[in-house]
Order: structure tokens, then sequence, then C-alpha cells
């Protein structure tokens, strides 16, 4: 899979398996990544989502 958004399941799980790639963002209660997958922060696409904006965690 490739994904320019946001996977957004703030209340459930989000499990990415083999060779997905994310340009976005992925937001979930619990997020599960195996094989080689690449998650990329991208700020620009994820201001278009129309829902309050997640932050970082530090």
């Amino acid at each position: 899979m490739q994904l320019n958004g946001v996977l957004y399941a703030p209340a459930g799980s989000v499990t990415l398996n083999g060779n997905d790639t994310v340009n976005g963002a992925v937001v979930g209660q619990t997020v599960v990544i195996n094989g080689s997958n690449t998650v990329t922060w991208n700020q620009s696409v994820v201001e278009t989502v129309p829902v309050q904006q997640p932050g970082l965690i530090p």
C-alpha cells in the first residue's frame, strides 16, 4: 500500500505488515509496524485532514 494521507483511528489499533509506505501520519491507540514499512511525517499532508491535528509526543 502507498498512502499520501493520514491513517486515523484514535480509539483503534493500526497494523502495517509487509512493504507499506505512508507519507503523512499514522494515528491509533496502538500502532504496530512489521516488515519493511516506511512512515514519513509530512506536515503539509497532515494539515489537509479535517480533524483536530495530532501532536508529537516528545
